[in-house]
């Protein structure tokens, strides 16, 4: 019944916006053109509201009364736009229009939107939890290790089969009385030469000055440890 009542009002709703496009409406239009296309849309636009709010499960207490109340002061308004229009159409008879309309559509919308609100929320699945005791507990517990337990004895009396090794060819002592050629290749990786560095204690440079340096470096460094040697023993000679 929503429904047809919400599709009704929309029907006259476009039944006014055609009618005014087919006399070309204007403000200098005959009266009662502008009295019958504001009559028919405002008329449509309250009825397509009530059917709306008939469709829309009720969760809102007295949500009857609130939506017959502003579909009451939406024809209240119209029916005096009819009587006051054009003689009386001017403040503050405009008001008396415009305010009763205007509470009863905010009626009609406030209400269909409250209560889509609350079918949302009511709508959603709850979640039923349990508790247990420390007893059930326990069994869960005891039953998840049985369980695994299965899982793994199962598991061992699988039928996995390994691939035997092929051993041919194998002679035991072997390596002793045959030798094969071994291949020496040099390595060239960082790791080694930085192996080699810690082994020598020498850094190897493309800079011939540099490297002349640490020649003349280590030659000081030498003379420096003979002098310290020969003062050892003269000192102790005497």
């Amino acid at each position: 019944m929503g429904s047809l009542t919400f599709i009704f009002g929309i029907i006259v709703v476009f039944a006014g916006i055609i009618f005014a496009i087919s006399v070309k409406l204007t403000r200098y239009s005959e009266p009662y053109q502008i009295k019958l296309t504001y009559g028919l849309v405002g008329f449509g636009f309250a009825v397509a509201l009530f059917g709306l709010n008939q469709m829309v499960k009720r969760r809102i207490q007295y949500s009857s009364y609130v939506v017959i109340s502003g579909l009451l002061l939406c024809i209240f308004g119209l029916l005096e736009f009819i009587f006051f229009f054009p003689q009386n159409w001017r403040y503050p008879y405009v008001s008396y229009v415009v305010f009763p309309y205007v509470i009863g559509s905010a009626l009609l919308i406030g209400n269909a939107f409250a209560n889509s609100i609350l079918n949302l929320i009511e709508g959603k699945p709850v979640i039923e939890t349990k508790q247990l005791t420390e007893e059930e507990i326990e069994r869960e517990v005891e039953k998840v290790i049985s369980e695994s337990m299965d899982k793994i004895v199962k598991l061992s009396e699988s039928d996995l089969k390994f691939k035997d090794i092929k051993i041919d060819g194998f002679k035991p002592s072997r390596s002793f009385f045959e030798r094969k050629e071994i291949v020496v290749e040099k390595d060239d990786i960082e790791e080694a030469e930085i192996l080699k560095r810690i082994i020598t204690n020498k850094v190897e440079v493309e800079d011939r000055e540099i490297d002349e340096n640490s020649k003349l470096l280590r030659e000081t460094m030498r003379e420096k440890e003979k002098s310290k040697d020969k003062k050892s023993r003269l000192f102790r000679w005497w």
